[in-house]
């Protein structure tokens, strides 16, 4: 979902809690942000991954993004 003009996050809740998106949308630079990778991954884990899912989703109400992707421990253990 990496699509030019949309942001890996469409659809989700997840995006909701974006203070970029937006400003982003209205500007249409949803394409150039630097949060993409991290929104990607974010969005990958919440659907594959319930452990980790149940933390992104405490993260993302209490800190958003993109702050939510300066705790790296977060997303480390995603994948194994």
């Amino acid at each position: 979902m990496n699509q030019k003009g949309r942001c890996p996050l469409d659809g989700s809740w997840a995006q909701e809690c974006c203070s970029i998106y937006q400003d982003q949308l209205a500007k249409d630079t949803l394409s150039s942000c630097i949060y993409r990778d991290g929104c990607t991954e974010l969005k990958e884990v919440m659907v594959s991954n319930p452990n980790l899912s149940t933390l992104a989703t405490k993260a993302l109400l209490v800190d958003g993004i993109p702050d939510v992707f300066m705790d790296a421990s977060l997303f480390k253990s995603a994948h194994h």
